[in-house]
């Protein structure tokens, strides 16, 4: 009776965990992958213990005493003549003669190979329970909102290879072509400088980032997204800025901030925010060094934001923001993405109020600007805003207009958004 008591209560209690686990990816602060493949390692853990149990409690009621005897309490069993001898001693018979005279081992075989059928078709049962209480979850426990894409556009038309094009970041393939017949003269080039190697990282950055074409392209986060961002292209251009790290300190030249600033937008493109957080910090570090690498200390400040953004952290993305804000020859269009990211801090640290008329300053100035894409950003924000108030009728139209408005403006990056508000506002779909 008390296998029962704690098998049942054992069964319960890894049945619940699995059924739950899945909720740790929804709730977590951070959804690197780290913490995916915990979370989901744990639920797979759980689910097998539990159809170990259930598969244990199966067999002691469907299979004969013996094997229970033998195979799970451990006693010698020995069959003779369809009799069963419990506990009894051969060790002076030969092997050979106990396999031909006492079969209960080749009995016990064919048990144990449906003990562990049965186990298998109960994982798979389990796994499927699990896959379902996620989706579950995700109706009841939606996933915050992050829009970690919002700088993207913005910083790669202002990196100082592309102002001297005089050409903003467009997922043009004219564009794509010459920063790779750039990238290529510069990669071929001997005895490059740190200034080479930190030009060179820009063009790959700016390269990395690729339009689909079709459903065989990588992806992210579904099948509809517009673009997607390639590692092995990324990689190199922080492999090209580790050039330029890599030099003594003394001897580097004066580009460590901006250097460590596009490593943090790397790390920032791959959705490690930790390692991104990591290295802006060191880049903030060294705000007062001298910099000649074109990159101003606002988007060092802005990056930093918007990881604590992804984060979570809404105080210290406020502080950064505030002192974006707080210089007063910052352009205009960085004035409206500062403001933009502000009413995201204070729509995460849940301060309502302030949201509405930021995102209408940041209306203004975008409108201002001409910028549509920055538009259609304020309309992605304002949905996602609408939908924590549980207005789903105005979120679900300023979504629409979010991409009617991108689509216009063919903002690829905004795009790629919408999609993952819609996949993440439940009372949306």
């Amino acid at each position: 009776m008390r296998f029962w008591w704690i098998a049942s209560l054992s069964y319960a209690a890894a049945l619940l965990a699995g059924l739950l686990l899945p909720a740790g990816t929804i709730l977590v602060r951070q959804g690197s992958w780290t913490n995916l493949i915990v979370f989901y390692g744990l639920t797979a853990v759980a689910m097998g213990i539990a159809a170990f149990l259930l598969t244990l409690m199966s067999s002691r009621i469907l299979f004969p005493q013996y094997w229970w005897i033998g195979q799970v309490l451990g006693e010698d069993v020995y069959e003779l003549h369809g009799v069963y001898f419990v506990g009894v001693r051969l060790s002076r018979v030969p092997s050979r003669l106990q396999r031909l005279i006492f079969g209960a081992n080749e009995k016990f075989r064919r048990w144990d190979l449906a003990f562990g059928l049965v186990w298998l078709v109960l994982v798979i049962g389990h796994g499927l329970g699990a896959m379902t209480s996620h989706r579950m979850l995700e109706l009841y426990l939606p996933k915050p909102v992050r829009l970690p894409e919002t700088l993207h556009a913005a910083l790669l038309t202002d990196l100082p290879a592309l102002r001297e094009l005089h050409r903003p970041w467009k997922s043009d393939p004219d564009l794509m072509l010459d920063l790779q017949e750039r990238a290529d003269r510069l990669q071929a080039l001997r005895g490059k400088t740190e200034t080479d190697w930190f030009r060179l990282a820009q063009f790959q950055l700016a390269r990395a980032y690729k339009v689909r074409k079709g459903p065989n392209d990588a992806y992210r986060f579904s099948p509809m997204d517009r673009v997607f961002f390639e590692r092995g292209i990324g990689a190199q251009a922080a492999d090209d800025l580790m050039q330029v790290l890599s030099v003594p300190e003394a001897k580097r030249a004066p580009l460590t901030r901006g250097a460590l600033t596009l490593l943090g937008f790397f790390y920032l493109s791959e959705y490690n925010y930790p390692k991104a957080e990591q290295i802006l910090a060191e880049a903030l570090a060294k705000e007062k060094a001298p910099d000649e690498s074109g990159i101003p200390l606002h988007w060092t400040r802005m990056l930093a934001a918007q990881v604590a953004l992804q984060r979570s952290e809404a105080e210290q993305a406020g502080t950064l923001l505030a002192a974006v804000l707080a210089d007063p020859a910052l352009p205009k269009p960085l004035e409206a993405l500062a403001v933009e990211h502000l009413a995201e801090a204070r729509r995460i640290a849940g301060a309502s109020r302030e949201v509405g008329p930021l995102l209408d300053r940041a209306d203004r100035l975008y409108a201002d600007a001409g910028d549509a894409g920055g538009r259609a950003r304020i309309h992605l924000r304002r949905a996602v805003f609408l939908a924590d108030g549980g207005k789903a009728d105005q979120a679900s139209e300023e979504l629409s207009l979010a991409s009617m408005q991108a689509e216009t403006a063919n903002d690829v990056f905004v795009l790629n958004m919408v999609v993952r508000a819609t996949h993440l506002l439940p009372a949306l779909h």
